[in-house]
């Protein structure tokens, strides 16, 4: 996923079905963020946001929460059971893998880019409740629009103002639980040679994947899908960063 670049938010959820307003349900946030904050909400939720405002702007925003719906008018209240953020990069600069991987009714692991980010314990779920995934781009009453394009962000081109996804996948793990949480986690995807002159070779990709290069100032001078080679003729020789869709970014060498 990659995070819309505006005042309004992105995010990818789990939630159980819960089609009536007699039903209550689970809705596991595996990530949800805002674009850039533009300093215009409504009360009284100012002072709840400043706590968490970071949370929002950065890195992997992750909740379990329960919501309630009272009958018969609908209207909703929720209540987290586990929420954590890490803040370790933009989710507009790019695009980066999060997953969740629920290990039993009352254990939660959290994922992005490869890499775990946090495992929680939530009171027990029932894992057999027929679960939908939801991909949004929504809005906050924390963060409502001030009116001003270059503000908002809505100036932007279409793509930044989007909330963008390259694949969505689901697994259904059988055998060790632990087992299959240390290969959510080990990557498989090596690049060679390093030094290299003109291509890089990327191996083990399953499919044609969104690479891009960086220098060490963090600018990106290529950006392309590929299912196993990258020219780099046009670097001049140095030192540059390589992040692939899902893997920890890694350094190579170019001669």
């Amino acid at each position: 996923m990659r995070g819309t670049n505006t005042f309004a938010g992105s995010g990818a959820f789990l939630q159980s079905r819960g089609g009536r307003c007699d039903e209550n349900f689970i809705e596991i946030d595996i990530t949800e963020s805002i674009g850039r904050n533009v300093d215009n909400f409504r009360q009284p939720v100012l002072g709840w946001y400043e706590g968490t405002r970071d949370a929002f702007l950065l890195g992997m925003n992750s909740h379990v929460r329960s919501r309630e719906r009272n009958f018969p008018n609908c209207e909703q209240t929720a209540s987290n059971i586990a929420a954590f953020s890490n803040q370790d990069f933009d989710p507009s600069s790019g695009f980066h893998t999060y997953g969740v991987y629920w290990e039993n009714a009352d254990r939660i692991h959290f994922f992005v880019d490869g890499r775990h980010s946090k495992s929680v314990l939530t009171t027990p779920i029932d894992m057999d409740s027929p679960s939908v995934i939801i991909l949004a781009t929504e809005g906050y009453d924390f963060n409502l629009p001030t009116g001003n394009n270059n503000t908002d962000g809505m100036n932007l081109g279409a793509k930044a103002r989007s909330t963008r996804f390259d694949y969505v996948r689901t697994w259904r793990f059988n055998g060790s639980a632990r087992k299959g949480l240390n290969e959510l986690a080990a990557s498989k995807i090596k690049i060679s040679p390093n030094p290299a002159i003109n291509q890089l070779n990327i191996n083990g990709l399953e499919e044609e994947t969104e690479v891009q290069i960086f220098n060490l100032v963090g600018q990106e001078l290529i950006s392309q899908k590929t299912s196993g080679t990258i020219n780099i003729s046009s670097l001049t020789p140095g030192v540059y960063i390589i992040k692939i869709l899902g893997e920890e970014p890694q350094q190579f060498i170019k001669k």
